[in-house]
């Protein structure tokens, strides 16, 4: 049956990207291009409250329950990385176990890209720290420049000065 079926391969589910779907997804019927063949996929759905996925699915995706690549992941890493960013997926990654992904994904309200995801992840995972490639918005980047003037001692007048200001817009 379906759901022994479903059961089964759950257990095969170890990769990272499934944080980022429902863990019940749905078994449909799909035509195969070009052929009047149907075949098996499981269909899931993203986690995401407003998915952001530009696909002609929307928050679906589907992948193939036979054939060779029936335990590829890249449709559903490339529609995660779609809606939280390669950021988050990347941070996923060096978090141990899937229900623990959940339950950070879950926790953070599922925001998107704003990098609170990532930070949460990474305060999971083993390992050096890691830096975002994401540039800060405006409001990350004055809580930056205060940490900095608190922790080095200076005095906070400093953000005033004429060449800290130049130095500031040109990103040097």
């Amino acid at each position: 049956s379906s759901k022994t079926q479903l059961a089964r391969l759950r257990n095969k589910w170890t990769a990272s990207v499934y944080a980022f779907f429902h863990p019940e997804p749905e078994i449909e019927w799909r035509g195969v291009k070009g052929t009047n063949d149907r075949k098996k996929y499981l269909k899931f759905k993203c986690v995401a409250p407003r998915c952001r996925s530009t696909g002609r699915h929307g928050p679906y995706v589907f992948c193939a329950l036979e054939g060779s690549d029936s335990t590829s992941t890249k449709n559903l890493r490339h529609h995660a990385e779609g809606c939280y960013g390669k950021e988050a997926l990347a941070a996923a990654d060096r978090v141990g176990s899937g229900e623990k992904r959940r339950e950070i994904i879950a926790g953070r309200n599922n925001d998107l890209r704003d990098g609170s995801l990532v930070l949460a992840f990474k305060k999971q995972g083993p390992g050096h720290p890691t830096y975002s490639a994401r540039p800060p918005t405006k409001a990350e980047s004055k809580a930056y420049h205060v940490r900095w003037a608190a922790e080095s001692k200076r005095p906070f007048e400093i953000v005033n000065n004429p060449g800290y200001q130049q130095n500031m817009k040109e990103g040097k």
